[in-house]
């Protein structure tokens, strides 16, 4: 049985970024968090929710640092006032259904 995964560049959503995220207008969330790739996206994985894209099957070192900039800009009109200088981004194997 072969598994095929695509990648997924996320940031990792704490209890203290998800209590901000909260306050943000509802309208203004999901302009930007949709089940669409151009938009961020929400994801479950191993119990931890992360805000992200997919990148697809594979990925070119120049483009993963085009997403994470396009990312990191996403999250800051929605929330804008958390430090997001002390966070990385997470890279993840998702397996595709």
């Amino acid at each position: 049985m072969k598994l095929d995964y695509q990648l997924f560049l996320g940031f990792p959503l704490n209890s203290d970024y998800q209590i901000l995220l909260k306050q943000t207008p509802e309208n203004l969330r999901s302009l930007f968090i949709q089940n669409d790739p151009d938009y961020l996206q929400e994801v479950e994985h191993e119990g931890i929710l992360y805000l992200g894209k997919s990148l697809g099957s594979s990925v070119q070192i120049q483009k993963i640092d085009q997403m994470e900039a396009n990312i990191f800009s996403l999250l800051q009109r929605l929330v804008g006032n958390y430090q997001y200088k002390s966070v990385s981004l997470v890279l993840l194997p998702l397996p595709i259904s």
